[in-house]
Parts: C-alpha cells; sequence; structure tokens
C-alpha cells in the first residue's frame, strides 16, 4: 500500500515538474543565444525560474487545506500568464491590470482577445487534472511534511538569491510577474489619491496665434552619438538637413526613467527635488491655459509619473501588453502612427507629448531591419556576451531609427505653427569603465540628447526666441530646462516661469 502511494506521489510531482517546466520555459521561448556560454547562462536561469516555480507548487501541496485554498489560483494566474506570452509575447503588467479591473468589461473582453475562452478551458482541465491527483496520496505527505517542507524551500532559495543578487531578474518572469505588476498597480492608486499642488494659476497665453507644440520624450539617447553633435558616424542624416538646434551640453538630473520623467515634467530641479512629487505637471498648467494635451506613450508609465502622463486631456499608450523583458521587436513605429491618427487641424492651441522607447536595451529591437547599418551587431540579449564594437553598432542603429522617426514627426507639422522639442531622460554607457546600460552612476549616464526644430512660420512669429536658442546652445543645461522652455515657446505669462531656464529666453 505505502509503495502504491509513493508511486503516485511520484506521478505527481512529475507532473508538477512538467507543469513548472512548461510556465518557465515561455520566458525563454524567443531569446536570441549567440554563443555556448549564451546557452549556458540561460539554462542556467531557466533552471532556477523553474526550480522555484517548482518549489512553490510543491510546496502548496503538502498540506491539503492549503493546496485546494491556494493552488487553484496561483496556478490559474501562472498558466494565464504563460499562455499569453508563448501565444501572444504579452507580459502581464500594471498597465494591464488597470485595464482588466478599471475598464467596462467590453473594453476588458476586446483587450484579452477572443481566444480567452480556449486558454481558460485549458487552464480549468490542467488544474483539475492535478487536483484530481494530488488528492490520491495525501497520507504520505501528511507523515513527512517536515521534510517536504525543507525540500521545497531548497528548491525556491537559488530563486531569491538571484534576484536580490541581481535586481528583479526572477521576478520580471512569468509567473512572477503579477507581483511587480501587483505593486506597480497599488503604488500607482496611491499615488493617485495624493493631491498635487497648484502652480501657475495665475498663468495666461499672451499670443492668440493657434500654436502647435512637439515634446519627445527620448529613452537613453546620447548627445556624444548624434551625428548633429559632429559624432564621427552619421547617426542623424535626416535632421542634418533640418535647421535643428541642439543643445549638446545637456545632462539629466537622473539616471533612469522612473526618476527622470517626474522630474522634468515639473518645476522639479536639485535645489528642490521633492516637487517632481508635491507639485502638478506643466500638462497640468497648458490644461489650464486652455491648451489641447496629448500624452502618446510608448512606454507604460512608471507609478512615478502615471497620474501625470493621465492629466492630459487625451491618452494613448502603443505598449502596455509590452516590457522591457518582453523578447519582441518593439520600435517608436506604433508611437508613430498614434502620432498621425490625431487631428492636429483644430485652431486651439496644442501640446503633443510622445514618449519613446528610442534606445532602451536590446538595441536591436528598437529599430526595424532596414536600419541595420552599423555592423555586426549584438546577437545575444545577454549583455556580456557581445563585443563592445557590436553592442555600440546596434546602439547607434537605434540613434539612426530616432533620427527617422524625428523627422517624420516633423514632416507631418511643418507646414504648420509649430515647435518640437526632444529631450532625452537621461544617457547610456556604452563601455566607459566596462560599464554598460544605464541606472547606475557615471558622467555619461547625465549626458541626455536636447534639441530644438521650428517650422518657419514658427521663427519668422517668434524670430527673438529663435536667436535666443541659438545664443543659448552651447550653455550647460539640464532637463529642469523642460517646463520652463515650454512655458516660454508658447508665451504663457506666470510669476513662476524662471527664465535662465527657459533656452527661447534671453539671460
Amino acid at each position: 500500500m505505502r509503495k502504491q502511494i509513493f508511486k503516485k506521489q511520484i506521478q505527481y510531482l512529475t507532473i508538477l515538474l512538467i507543469l513548472s517546466f512548461l510556465i518557465g520555459f515561455s520566458n525563454y521561448i524567443r531569446i536570441p543565444l549567440a554563443s555556448a556560454s549564451d546557452s549556458i547562462s540561460f539554462f542556467i536561469h531557466f533552471g532556477i525560474i523553474t526550480s522555484a516555480i517548482f518549489g512553490i507548487l510543491y510546496f502548496l501541496s503538502i498540506n491539503k487545506f492549503i493546496f485546494y485554498l491556494f493552488f487553484p489560483p496561483i496556478a490559474a494566474i501562472s498558466i494565464l500568464s504563460s499562455c499569453y506570452l508563448y501565444l501572444f509575447n504579452i507580459t502581464i503588467t500594471g498597465a494591464i491590470l488597470e485595464v482588466t479591473l478599471n475598464t467596462d468589461w467590453q473594453v476588458t473582453k476586446e483587450f484579452l482577445s477572443i481566444d480567452i475562452g480556449v486558454i481558460i478551458l485549458i487552464c480549468i482541465v490542467i488544474i483539475a487534472f492535478t487536483i484530481h491527483h494530488r488528492s490520491r496520496f495525501n497520507p504520505l505527505f501528511r507523515a513527512k511534511w517536515a521534510l517536504h517542507l525543507i525540500i521545497s524551500l531548497i528548491l525556491i532559495f537559488p530563486a531569491v538569491y538571484a534576484n536580490s543578487y541581481r535586481q528583479n531578474t526572477i521576478i520580471n518572469r512569468v509567473p512572477f510577474t503579477i507581483i511587480n505588476a501587483t505593486k506597480e498597480y497599488i503604488k500607482v492608486k496611491e499615488l493617485y489619491s495624493i493631491d498635487r499642488r497648484d502652480i501657475a494659476l495665475d498663468a495666461k497665453v499672451s499670443k492668440s496665434d493657434s500654436l502647435l507644440v512637439i515634446v519627445v520624450i527620448g529613452e537613453a539617447v546620447r548627445n556624444d552619438h548624434l551625428g548633429l553633435n559632429k559624432y564621427h558616424r552619421n547617426t542623424t542624416p535626416q535632421l542634418l538637413k533640418r535647421d535643428i538646434i541642439s543643445f549638446s551640453n545637456n545632462k539629466s538630473l537622473y539616471t533612469y526613467t522612473a526618476a527622470s520623467i517626474p522630474q522634468l515634467l515639473t518645476r522639479s530641479d536639485s535645489q528642490s527635488p521633492e516637487r517632481a512629487y508635491s507639485e502638478k505637471s506643466i500638462i497640468s498648467v497648458l490644461n489650464q491655459c486652455g491648451f489641447n494635451t496629448f500624452w502618446l506613450a510608448n512606454q507604460t508609465p512608471d507609478y512615478t509619473y502615471d497620474k501625470i502622463a493621465k492629466s492630459a486631456k487625451y491618452y494613448s499608450n502603443a505598449s502596455m501588453t509590452i516590457s522591457t523583458y518582453s523578447d519582441i521587436k518593439w520600435t517608436d513605429n506604433k508611437l508613430l502612427s498614434l502620432f498621425k491618427n490625431i487631428d492636429l487641424s483644430s485652431d486651439v492651441n496644442q501640446c503633443v507629448f510622445l514618449h519613446s522607447i528610442g534606445s532602451h536595451w536590446y538595441y536591436n529591437y528598437r529599430y526595424p531591419e532596414k536600419f541595420k547599418v552599423f555592423t555586426p551587431i549584438t546577437k545575444s540579449r545577454s549583455i556580456q556576451h557581445n563585443s563592445a564594437i557590436e553592442k555600440i553598432n546596434s546602439y547607434d542603429n537605434s540613434i539612426l531609427y530616432m533620427d527617422y522617426f524625428i523627422d517624420e514627426i516633423i514632416h507631418k507639422i511643418e507646414n504648420k505653427n509649430s515647435l518640437l522639442i526632444y529631450i532625452s531622460d537621461h544617457g547610456e554607457l556604452l563601455g566607459e569603465n566596462e560599464m554598460w546600460l544605464h541606472a547606475s552612476e557615471h558622467e555619461k549616464l547625465h549626458d541626455a540628447a536636447c534639441f530644438v526644430w521650428m517650422s518657419e512660420t514658427y521663427k519668422e512669429k517668434n524670430m527673438d526666441k529663435y536667436k535666443s536658442a541659438i545664443k543659448n546652445k552651447n550653455n550647460e543645461t539640464s532637463t529642469s530646462l523642460l517646463f520652463h522652455s515650454i512655458l516660454g515657446a508658447c508665451d504663457i505669462e506666470t510669476k513662476i516661469l524662471d527664465q535662465s531656464q527657459n533656452i527661447f529666453s534671453q539671460h
């Protein structure tokens, strides 16, 4: 009898192992592998993920009451999230939770797709099958619960250690993404409950001309890799044909997006950093002055600036189903499509904010194939498994696509009374001190590209601003310039306008 129970238990654990394998493998099915060492890293990471999933399911199986209470929902979330990753390359994010929990069911149903019924059926069958097998061997688990508990914790520990050693390397993978997504959703809700202080209540527009302002927020773009700024490669062939004013000495205050965006959209600066979270943003001031405001995103807003982004009168996110851990071609073409589809014919003043994915790692995913000009390029998502020149080539190709992206925007607005401001949220490390990417500390991480374009109509009406921008272009500036420069460009009068940070002002 005991041998029969043990045999059934082994069968059950085999089912759990297969289930864990299938859930874990969804994270890696599309990852490019370049070398043997790349494959080894992949299998180690995959092994840690699978071990953790198996350990958790094993842990839930020890006690029948815990099992029947927690196994079905945890297994359902894990299976659903892995199915969506397998079938649609969609990762669970805070934005998806918000859509699912706060949106009309008809909208949610369209978002989840017509295949949700099939996926739920698969989920129910797998869970029912597993529960059936678990119910057949409870006596043995009850007899040696301490041993099973120790084994399950040993299986989980490598993932806990790996995630603490390399931040978020595990928790940003299925099925653990639901933890991060839930935390993100809660943080957003908490920040929404905090009232930001009204500012610029005296603000008013001093000119009646219909104006269109485009603000492009770049991602990880350095000044010194722009052909505009005498980089040895012509990474900006289209913009060099335009009358671009580049602020090549611009610096970001922070080195990662979550901190940079709220800073550059508010009056926050090095002297008063708290304003990024205590005061309303430039979008609120524009709304108050009667502007039509748009926030078009190719990155899901972090909780630190979600409320700011959604304070725009029109909000659209092209990438709420994608994260930077998604193995999918993710370019700003989606953002360009959003922009080209909005109606800019209104006589009302308008300001459009475009938050791009820009040059975020993995660089190869940031540009279409025809922009693969600089070669060889990276072949692996593991940063250490590519040569320095491959990484720089891929990065420069992403800049080349940014050049095309901005030129296409200008092409749509050049016959209007219009202005474009481009500003990157931070820089990027490209091998300095053998360091790569961002979110650490180095002077190159503060090298944030910034440039301005004006239509001929805008220049004719605002020649003083054009001349001031040219005069100021070699000054040392920071991302704090954006708030005040938008006010200046739009002829918004208010006592909080700091002319020393307005690039369109003589100072």
